[in-house]
């Protein structure tokens, strides 16, 4: 009898590491996730036209209580992640760029943010997006000192060789680690 008991611990012991185990390998956080949308949808997107969150995510239902950017055309949008984001992608006729965006859904106001690391987020954002282009942040890093990381604000990679009213930009509204919305943009008619 004592031994049938020590093998059935034995054995939820080790399923219950196994199972620890799995979790933890197939964990996505929303560091990964926000450089999946930058880096294998929005970039590639805006840049050459590569169709954005093919296969990911789901349509935009009925239900969701989402409006979409009417001046945005010849693209989509897809609810993703379990419906906390909704990206957007197309092109807006003036001024004329091509626009990738995503943001928080409305249906659970607690998750609509990448919930990442503010500590070290401006190099390493820059580390994702710089196979793109020259792109260079408007601020050397996040102040997260005195309360500040409550203040909401915009930060822009902007192309470093292209116009300064042009060219590719990635702008993220922040609010600390929060980060509520990514726009990844480029003007389509090139400037002089």
């Amino acid at each position: 009898m004592v031994a049938k008991v020590y093998g059935f611990l034995t054995g939820a012991g080790i399923t219950a590491v196994a199972i620890l185990g799995f979790n933890v390998w197939r964990h996505v956080s929303d560091e990964d996730r926000l450089e999946l949308v930058l880096t294998e949808h929005c970039l590639p997107y805006v840049s050459a036209g590569v169709t954005p969150f093919d296969g990911m995510g789901r349509a935009i239902g009925v239900y969701d209580g989402i409006t979409t950017d009417e001046r945005i055309t010849n693209g989509g949008a897809a609810v993703l992640f379990d419906a906390r984001f909704v990206a957007e992608w197309g092109e807006i006729a003036e001024p004329p760029v091509r626009i990738c965006t995503v943001y928080g859904s409305t249906t659970d106001a607690a998750q609509q943010v990448f919930d990442v690391a503010p500590d070290g987020f401006i190099g390493g954002v820059s580390s994702m997006i710089e196979p793109f282009g020259d792109l260079r942040p408007d601020v050397a890093e996040l102040d997260t000192t005195g309360g500040s990381e409550s203040l909401v604000r915009s930060i822009a990679w902007r192309e470093q060789n292209g116009p300064n009213d042009g060219g590719l930009n990635v702008t993220m509204t922040t609010a600390g680690g929060l980060i509520a919305e990514v726009m990844v943009f480029k003007d389509l008619v090139q400037k002089p």
